[in-house]
């Protein structure tokens, strides 16, 4: 409502209020302009919607993207504080409040973990808290370890020992 109408600033009606010099309650530095835009802080909005500072939304929310709102950012203070990322209704990536990152899991076990498929017990690659990395294993117990088959493309220098396991073969030319 233009021109203070419809009610008093910080009232019980449903209705945006500015005054006649396009400041919300009256208070300089927030407005509409004369394309309708919005500004909060900002007297000149640059989009429909121009905050100038910083923005806080409390308790369980979403932010939907796109006409169909099939992509969104969710966060909640009052269950989960975490963030997660969705896309088709489906949480794709989360972000703990201890900073971990999961791709594929809602649970990530270390700095980053992705995964791929909810039946996996060991993500697909994992980064721990220490810097180091498991491919196809939860169980990181060195700089470097991979459960499974690895192959090098190239040359494979080893400054230190080898030591092998099980049935372990090493064969080339040369």
């Amino acid at each position: 409502t233009t021109g203070g109408g419809g009610g008093t600033p910080g009232g019980s009606s449903p209705q945006l209020q500015y005054n006649n010099a396009g400041y919300f309650g009256g208070v300089s530095g927030s407005g509409v302009d004369s394309n309708g835009n919005v500004g909060i802080g900002s007297q000149t909005p640059g989009q429909v919607l121009d905050i100038a500072g910083g923005v806080r939304v409390r308790g369980t929310n979403q932010l939907l993207f796109g006409d169909d709102n099939k992509a969104d950012i969710e966060a909640s203070a009052t269950t989960t504080p975490d963030m997660m990322f969705k896309t088709n209704a489906l949480e794709r990536m989360r972000v703990t409040t201890g900073g971990n990152v999961g791709i594929g899991t809602t649970v990530p076990r270390g700095l980053i973990e992705v995964n791929n498929a909810a039946s996996r017990t060991d993500p697909y690659f994992i980064i721990d808290s220490v810097g180091n990395v498991g491919i196809n294993t939860s169980s990181v117990t060195s700089n470097l370890r991979v459960n499974g088959t690895a192959s090098v493309a190239g040359g494979l220098t080893v400054v230190g020992t080898i030591t092998a396991q099980a049935n372990t073969s090493i064969s080339g030319t040369g």
